[in-house]
Formats: C-alpha cells, structure tokens, sequence
C-alpha cells in the first residue's frame, strides 16, 4: 500500500501573509498566483520552484529560484584547439589525453571553438579509446558564468563568459596577488598601511600616494623655466609663499640680437608662512658671469597676491629681446612635515 501524505487543493498561507502554491507549468496563469504576495513560492510540475519577484499578474511577476545564479562545476581542463565538428573533438578524448591531462567516463571540458557548438562545458561519456562520446553539460553558458579550469595549460585560473567568449578572470592559484604584495613590500591580508625604515621626510603609515608625494616634493628635481620675450619684463617663475618660503634660481640670459650673455644665481626668501601673508621678500643675485652686455639686464623678486594665492616671482627684465633659461635649483617647502 503506497504511503498517503495530506493534501492541500490550493496551498499553504504561511505568517505575513506569503504562501507556497501548486502550479501547473510556470506561475501567473491562476488568481491564487496573481493575488500572490511578493516572496511567496510556486512549485511547478515541470521540477522548478519560482518566487514572487514583484507584485501583480502574470509569469513575468514569477522568477526561478537559482536563475540568476552564475555557479558552475569546475572543469577538468580548458581546450582551446579549433575542431571542425564535436566528432573530431572526441577523436582527441578517445587518446585518452586532452591538453596534457588524462581524461576519464565524466571528465569535464570547456571546449571553446567547436564549430557548430556552443561554447561550453561538455562532459565525456563512455571511456576514452572505447568510442567515449562529448555530451554538452546541460547547464547552458549564460553572461557571467564563472568557472574554475583544475587543470592543464590553464588550472588554477578562473573564467567568465561575458556573452561571447570566456575570458580570465583570476591568476593561476592567486599567484599574482602574491607578486603584487612583495612588490609593493605589503606583509599581509587586510587593511594594513605601510612600515617606512627611514621617516626624515615622510610619517610613518603614510599611504604609498602621500609618501610618494613628499619624497617628490624634497627631491630637488629642476624646474626650468624656457622663454623667448620682446624688451620688457618677463615672469619666469612662481612659488606659492604658503608653500615655499625660499627658493634658489640659476639663470642664463642671451640678449636675441647680439648674443652677448649673462649667468646668475639668485636667492629669495620671504617672511611669511602658511597662516600669516608675507610683507617682505629679499634677495641677492651672485655667481655673475657675462659674456658680452645684454642691455638693461636686470633681476628682482616680487610678492603678488595675498592669501593661498600669494606668490614670490621672479622677474627678469632686459632693455632688448632676450631668451631666457632658469632652473629652480633649492627651495625650502612648508608642506613637507
């Protein structure tokens, strides 16, 4: 006598008002699966479950459970050759050997350009030099799918369809996130900021952008300044007095017309700071070396503005046209703590 369980003709209304209901085919058709509640159940005679995703009539309210999930068995091996049909593709499994790995009854492969099939997993049927067959998985490849490769010229990786090919999406076994963390000198998982052996210039923990950034500002690495002008005075160089509080220029000079040419250094500095505006700036040109007269050359510093915008210029003026070349050799930053 077979075993009778109790039955319930529309289905059971659970706390809250969600209920779980026998539907025939794909809910949506009946009023018990209209009038449904958003997360209440459909079983199906056709072996799927469905959820209630969103209020009203209709199949297009109903979703599968599981159906937006990208989860797939990895495979042994990932075959990449060009086959001209799946029998050619089982010519290759029946050697026993696909990309280097011995493959058995219910080896699975993801083969990728097999004309005329899809790109998918097919798993081998029968054993392999006894007429084993390719039987293609029947979980279909959809965008997202991820799929872990055990094996072969590319175990240890992971793949993604992205709706027309499967593309890498992980390093052999994390090896590469172990080669970006010695590089970077990072000696562990998680949040952790870096250990600095010297800190005269940088702050101990100061993430790689800052530091960098600091080590970049004392490097005294050469601003040069490159300038062609007509008889008058030109602008050469800027510094923001909330930044630098003096600075060292050398500068040559050739008058356009005669050639003739002069070499200097000039320093400045100011009596300001980050908080208080500068009301003085001095400075001394030294080192002059002439060849020849360049006209009217002459060499100043100026304050311009107030504020974050106040500047120390440096100016260099000449009766006729010139060409001019600075560099900002030294300076002395206040943002470097």
């Amino acid at each position: 006598m077979a075993i009778d369980y109790f039955d319930l003709e529309k289905g059971l209304q659970l706390d809250g008002g969600r209920v779980i209901i026998n539907v025939v085919g794909a809910p949506g058709t009946t009023t018990s699966a209209d009038d449904a509640p958003v997360g209440s159940l459909a079983l199906s005679d056709n072996g799927s479950t469905y959820t209630k995703a969103t209020a009203g009539a209709g199949t297009d309210k109903w979703a599968v459970l599981g159906s937006e999930s990208s989860w797939r068995e990895p495979a042994l091996v990932k075959d990449d050759a060009v086959y001209a049909n799946i029998a050619a593709a089982e010519v290759v499994v029946n050697t026993g050997t696909v990309d280097g790995e011995t493959v058995v009854d219910g080896s699975r492969i993801l083969y990728t350009l097999i004309t005329g099939e899809n790109k998918n997993v097919f798993i081998v049927t029968g054993t392999p030099g006894a007429g084993a067959t390719l039987v293609e998985d029947s979980n279909a490849t959809t965008t997202g799918d991820t799929l872990y490769i055990e094996a072969g010229t590319e175990g240890g990786k992971t793949f993604t369809f992205n709706g027309t090919l499967w593309v890498q999406s992980g390093g052999t076994a994390l090896d590469e996130l172990g080669y970006i963390r010695a590089f970077i000198g990072k000696t562990a998982a998680g949040s952790e900021l870096p250990t600095y052996s010297s800190v005269q210039v940088i702050a101990q923990n100061d993430n790689l952008e800052v530091a960098i950034g600091k080590l970049d500002a004392v490097a005294n690495v050469p601003k040069v300044s490159l300038g062609n002008t007509a008889a008058s005075t030109a602008t050469v160089d800027t510094v923001l007095c909330d930044e630098f509080g003096a600075a060292t220029w050398k500068i040559y000079i050739q008058e356009t017309a005669t050639q003739d040419t002069e070499s200097l250094i000039v320093t400045a500095a100011h009596d300001g700071n980050a908080t208080n505006d500068a009301a003085v700036v001095k400075h001394n040109v030294s080192s002059k070396l002439r060849l020849g007269n360049v006209n009217g050359a002459d060499y100043d510093v100026v304050l311009n503005g107030t504020g974050a915008a106040q500047e120390m210029q440096l100016l260099v003026t000449a009766t006729n046209a010139f060409d001019v070349r600075v560099v900002r050799d030294e300076y002395i930053d206040f943002s470097v703590v």
